[in-house]
């Protein structure tokens, strides 16, 4: 296992602290791309929070602990005061990652993003041509222009990262995209194969996941996005509501962006009140620990398991319980290596 970096250390610090670490916020729902299995309930800039709304949330987070905020959308360049938004952020010595999907960033706005310091600008490659990425993205031209604004970023210095959300549109292109990240010489997060439901309760979006086996035949172990992997007995379960939070344009405040259990509005209470009042489902979270679990503390595809619990929530109705889609991933995952199918 690789050495955990001083900001992971601190995470790991301020997990068993119970300390908001690590905020995301959705500063938009605008967007200029329709991706056809984007979970953006509307793509509209209506009801966002204020410039001075988020002055007032980074004064209070800095005092409660905060150290990395992660900036996303929609599309963080669709809000006309992004760059004043960010600036706060920064001027409080936020560690900064911020999410685009590339198209906008000329060299001015890459010097721009170079200028805000940031630990990493995130951008999707949802294939290695245009027929593919513009499939997915329902916007003729906008690989193009996404490969444009990763190299502009690139030669303003940016760290980029990629990452590939896996779908029957795109699988055929792994190899391929995985030559493209070469070529762009970025980091690549990995492909991840989980595809949600909008947050509107669409469906659609499902069809267009790729079967467990197929990912796992496709996808080699150490290309999938990892995140938190089931880990010792007396540990979290994953970070939501420990030391992750994360918050809507319109101030809702989630565990995460997949565990939609409603905290609170930062219009209503403040954060701090938020985060430390009681909440029945939360709290089944923050005291749960894998070896908890009744169903998976003794499952034979934990090692290889990436159980959510925001998707357990969401698609078995129960935080401690399994995620359908983990358990056939895992297991799928687990028969590829072993080459043991399991019954």
């Amino acid at each position: 296992m690789a050495p955990l970096s001083i900001l992971e250390e601190v995470g790991v610090i301020a997990r068993s602290h119970r300390i908001p670490y690590h905020v995301l916020l959705e500063l938009t729902y605008g967007c200029n791309l329709r991706c056809v299995m984007c979970y953006n309930p509307t793509h509209e800039a209506v009801g966002e929070l204020s410039l001075e709304e988020y002055v007032g949330l980074f004064d209070e987070l800095a005092r409660l602990g905060t150290v990395q905020l992660t900036l996303t959308g929609g599309e963080v360049l669709a809000r006309r005061d992004f760059w004043d938004i960010a600036r706060a952020a920064r001027d409080r010595h936020f560690a900064l990652r911020i999410f685009t999907n590339g198209t906008r960033v000329t060299p001015e706005i890459a010097q721009r993003f170079a200028d805000l310091a940031p630990l990493s600008v995130e951008v999707s490659l949802y294939g290695a041509t245009a027929a593919t990425h513009d499939a997915v993205t329902a916007r003729g031209g906008s690989f193009v222009s996404t490969l444009e604004g990763i190299r502009n970023l690139r030669a303003a210095g940016v760290r980029v990262v990629t990452k590939t959300l896996l779908t029957q549109l795109n699988k055929h292109e792994v190899d391929d995209t995985l030559a493209l990240v070469d070529a762009l010489d970025v980091r690549f997060k990995g492909f991840d194969p989980v595809v949600f439901e909008t947050h509107a309760g669409d469906d659609g979006p499902l069809a267009l996941r790729v079967a467990a086996d197929e990912v796992a035949r496709l996808v080699p172990w150490h290309l999938h996005v990892t995140e938190d992997l089931a880990c010792g007995d007396d540990e979290p379960m994953c970070g939501a509501a420990h030391d992750f939070v994360s918050i809507t344009p319109h101030g809702e405040v989630y565990p995460c962006l997949s565990m939609r259990i409603p905290m609170g509005n930062i219009r209503d209470r403040s954060f701090e009140e938020i985060w430390t009042a009681p909440h029945h489902e939360v709290d089944r979270v923050r005291s749960a620990t894998w070896g908890q679990l009744s169903t998976c503390g003794g499952c034979d595809a934990r090692g290889v398991c990436q159980r959510c619990p925001g998707l357990a929530h969401h698609e078995d109705g129960d935080v401690l319980g399994p995620s359908s889609t983990h358990c056939e991933l895992s297991f799928a995952r687990l028969d590829d290596m072993t080459g043991d199918p399991h019954v």
